[in-house]
């Protein structure tokens, strides 16, 4: 019981809140009461800046491992570093959600992060109220109907104990 304890106190610890990259200031989850965490990071995000299902589109699945609904929050940003957008969904239990930069034929989307907007060789940053939400990430031809394109490799922070990715 006491290395749990403080297994559980190292965890509340290593929460990490969701900063203003701009400011640098912390911006509290606006509905829920657990701190996010910084769970991935991404380079090498494109789209063509085409309408539904044509060009080029970056897309994202993200999986909740958990019999209970999280938050997560996907930012992305230009090569300056200002953000493009910055989104947040509530997973529900072991559900998996997609999002993508514009509509695909490949995929059936929970969410369009930038339609008709062009990106090249941008970056993206996710954030979870928990460790195990698990993600990935493909820039891919968005007429296609298999995809078909590239996997980005996504850096992960904040692992679930005794996991490797």
């Amino acid at each position: 019981m006491t290395a749990r304890f403080f297994r559980d106190l190292r965890d509340q610890r290593e929460h990490r809140r969701l900063l203003n990259w701009d400011t640098q200031e912390a911006v509290e989850p606006s509905t829920t009461t657990d701190p996010l965490l910084g769970i991935y990071g991404a380079s090498g995000l494109r789209d063509s800046g085409g309408t539904s299902a044509t060009g080029v589109a970056t897309s994202f699945h993200c999986t909740n491992k958990r019999a209970v609904s999280e938050k997560l929050v996907i930012q992305l940003r230009n090569c300056n570093g200002a953000a493009i957008t910055t989104q947040e969904f509530t997973l529900g239990s072991y559900r998996t959600f997609t999002m993508s930069t514009h509509a695909t034929a490949a995929f059936s989307e929970d969410s369009i992060l930038s339609a008709g907007r062009i990106i090249n060789q941008r970056f993206a940053k996710i954030w979870s109220t928990t460790p195990n939400v698990f993600c990935s990430a493909m820039v891919i031809d968005a007429a296609a109907a298999a995809p078909i394109g590239v996997s980005l490799h996504l850096a992960r922070s904040n692992a679930p104990a005794g996991i490797e990715e």
